[in-house]
């Protein structure tokens, strides 16, 4: 008899760990995830060491037709395709039940074409497929004509689903992503700044997450007259642009008010979240990024990009933080300024935030997914 579920994820980040265990538990473990054996960042070699359900690990190649510019700079998705041989004769000795598999991927065609019955997991939106080719966009209309179902992480790309690759609303399930959650007993980040304000970034350090957007907001916001209280921005991540930012820093006189830190492992992040009031991300280019849920569920405000695709899943203007276009600088200083110049906003929004992240947990997840392949 074959499993009754396999998840084809090439690779995947220590979030999704939560969600693939309760989906084995909810399956009797009668579930098993397929995934590359060479993983090709940190993160992603911490996760294949992580979770209980079983997996099977493949030897991939990923073939890169375009220089991955346009991803790092927020024009566009980066172009490849994964060849992995082996995937066909490894899917077929499993034979499942269901598949569900990453995305509009070489190994979605290879489960569709063998007959399997396919649920896409799917997280882009019509902003961060601007600018697909053509025949990758005819692709990915015939493999959604032949899908089961979709599970998406928010409104945005449900919206990309139906009114670009006409997708039927009805086969559509909403709510399939969610952080990692803090440990139980953590200290939340929602007590009202003593003195200073401090501004948290998290992310890689190339152009596409625009921290050189938020650094030279920090500039201006410390040229601001009568600011009630100073302010700190702290960078954590790494990246092709890590030493240019600490020279656009230097060059701005502002190494006092802006800190670059590094690379933080995953299980340290909570204790960077809690040290800090406010979470800002100026991405010119997101699908749905974990690192706002992450910050909501320790407590935080939130002041996002309009070019992440979650914002109107998880921001409600002006209650738990706010949505700004990164190459407005000036605007973006005025709204940290709104957190310099009244603390107790910092702590009302911080509030609101645990409230609206509540229902993004694994088990939640979990339970759209198998909804959506049939399975509960």
């Amino acid at each position: 008899m074959g499993y009754r579920l396999v998840y084809l994820l090439p690779a995947y980040a220590p979030y999704r760990v939560p969600v693939l265990d309760k989906m084995s538990e909810q399956l009797d473990r009668n579930f098993c995830v397929l995934t590359l054996k060479k993983r090709y960042n940190k993160v992603g070699e911490i996760a294949l060491g992580m979770g209980d359900f079983k997996r099977k690990l493949l030897n991939g190649l990923p073939l890169h037709f375009d220089s991955g510019r346009a991803f790092t700079e927020g024009r566009g998705s980066s172009g490849r395709v994964l060849v992995t041989p082996t995937l066909p004769f490894t899917l077929a000795a499993m034979r499942p039940q269901s598949v569900i598999s990453d995305g509009f991927s070489s190994w979605t065609i290879s489960s569709i074409l063998m007959g399997f019955e396919t649920t896409i997991f799917w997280e882009g939106t019509r902003h961060t497929e601007r600018n697909i080719k053509p025949w990758k966009h005819n692709i990915r209309r015939w493999l959604a004509s032949k899908a089961k179902s979709f599970v998406v992480n928010g409104e945005f790309a449900k919206e990309y689903l139906v009114r670009e690759l006409d997708v039927e609303e009805r086969k559509v399930w909403l709510g399939g992503m969610c952080p990692m959650l803090p440990p139980k007993g953590t200290e939340l980040s929602v007590s009202e700044p003593a003195e200073r304000v401090k501004f948290l970034f998290c992310g890689q350090l190339n152009k596409r997450k625009g921290a050189e957007h938020l650094i030279k907001a920090a500039a201006l916001l410390k040229g601001f007259s009568g600011l009630e209280r100073s302010f700190e921005v702290n960078i954590i991540g790494e990246g092709e642009d890590s030493q240019a930012l600490q020279t656009l820093v230097d060059s701005l006189e502002i190494s006092d008010q802006v800190k670059l830190l590094g690379f933080v492992n995953p299980a340290d992040i909570w204790n960077r979240y809690r040290e800090n009031h406010v979470f800002v991300l100026p991405t010119l280019h997101d699908n749905w990024p974990l690192v706002i849920p992450e910050a909501m569920s320790m407590g935080m405000p939130v002041l996002l990009s309009q070019y992440a695709g979650s914002y109107p899943d998880l921001i409600v203007e002006g209650e738990n933080g706010y949505v700004f276009d990164p190459n407005d600088e000036e605007k973006l200083a005025h709204l940290m300024s709104l957190y310099v110049n009244n603390v107790s906003r910092v702590t009302k929004h911080g509030q609101k935030s645990l409230d609206v992240v509540k229902p993004y947990n694994f088990e939640n997840a979990a339970h759209v997914a198998l909804e959506a392949l049939g399975a509960v």
